[in-house]
């Protein structure tokens, strides 16, 4: 396995079951997160996190819903947000119907909101940071003013709102897209409600470690994002197996024992 497929054949692999999860599945709610990967304290080459106290890897995981779609593996002090980006492009190829994406507020950019919605199709809920304002730029007028501002390229004033804001994102404005959908969550009174939803995905990476090996102590080096990606798979053949024989709770695992 390590010599014939190696980490991007594994990866290969996850996209697959992905790929399966996402045409099985109902429109769902999707999640980015980072789960640490607890390292052996004498590891020279593993990072120290002050958040968790211990010397850890990440694991960065997507998901709708319960089931896990893709993963990426990191140094433990790394942050969640540059991630994002990869998980947007890969989760974009499998095709998922998405009611919402939720994240907490360390994916908080203009940048992060835009792509969610130009890629995903999906307004994006993150958690605002404390000092987060309704931003002038994302108001309809300012969108309405850039849009006409830019005729001479194809701006449409009388186009429809997403016809504008998908015209933005193309012509080096994607940041005054993230300032609408942003605004959007600013103002939307039952933000808090729907952002609880993301909760489900802190519990499935507990389940994950409660069912397959999900550290990297004891590992070498060069091989531990490999062990990584392969228990995450194995996960995810379990729910796949679930799926098939109609188990439910599909993460019930007690057949398998």
């Amino acid at each position: 396995m390590k010599y014939r497929l190696g980490v991007t054949g594994i990866k290969k692999v996850m996209k697959m079951n992905g790929k399966m999860f996402s045409g099985l599945l109902k429109p769902g709610i999707a999640t980015t997160d980072s789960t640490p990967m607890e390292a052996s304290r004498y590891n020279t080459h593993a990072k120290f996190n002050p958040h968790y106290n211990m010397k850890m890897y990440k694991a960065h995981i997507t998901m709708i819903g319960e089931f896990p779609l893709y993963m990426t593996f990191t140094d433990g002090d790394a942050h969640d947000s540059p991630e994002l980006v990869d998980h947007i492009m890969t989760v974009r190829k499998m095709e998922p119907i998405l009611h919402e994406y939720c994240l907490d507020s360390g994916y908080d950019s203009f940048e992060n909101h835009a792509d969610i919605w130009y890629h995903l199709s999906v307004i994006p809920h993150i958690k605002m940071k404390e000092n987060a304002v309704d931003n002038k730029e994302g108001s309809l007028k300012r969108i309405d003013h850039w849009v006409n501002k830019m005729w001479k390229i194809g701006g449409d004033f009388h186009a429809s709102l997403d016809e504008k804001l998908r015209f933005l994102y193309e012509h080096d404005r994607a940041e005054q897209v993230g300032m609408y959908c942003r605004n959007r969550s600013i103002n939307n009174q039952n933000f808090d409600i729907v952002y609880r939803k993301r909760s489900k995905c802190e519990s499935i990476h507990a389940h994950i470690k409660d069912n397959v090996t999900f550290d990297v102590r004891g590992i070498q080096f060069r091989s531990k994002e490999l062990y990584a990606l392969v228990n995450f798979i194995s996960y995810q053949l379990l729910l796949l197996t679930n799926i098939q024989n109609n188990v439910k709770p599909v993460n019930a695992f007690r057949f398998y024992f």
